[in-house]
């Protein structure tokens, strides 16, 4: 932290009222997303964890969440965490449209 190599890319709040209403439309899923990433050495930002949320099911229900972490074993394939980073990349690339090209 004192090294200021911590960096957090947050668009739980942006998204998290507009998901329900994609949700609801079908064949269509959408998650607010928040991601920690760590700055290497080489000058590189390393995903350290991924957390997605739902708004919830019913009024006045809980906000479903979940963290997810790459793999400690690299020789295989984590495809949990890449659908998690491809839900990141989503809104990423949303803000980057609305923002940059509308």
């Amino acid at each position: 932290m004192s090294q200021k190599k911590l960096f957090v890319v947050d668009y739980h709040d942006l998204f998290l009222p507009w998901v329900g209403r994609i949700n609801a439309l079908e064949n269509s899923k959408q998650y607010a997303s928040r991601s920690l990433f760590f700055l290497s050495s080489d000058g590189t930002l390393k995903v350290l964890a991924i957390e997605l949320t739902r708004p919830p099911k019913t009024a006045g229900g809980e906000k479903i969440s979940q963290v997810f972490t790459p793999s400690a074993d690299s020789s295989k394939p984590d495809y949990l965490f890449q659908l998690a980073k491809a839900h990141a990349t989503s809104n990423e690339m949303t803000v980057h449209q609305s923002i940059n090209h509308l």
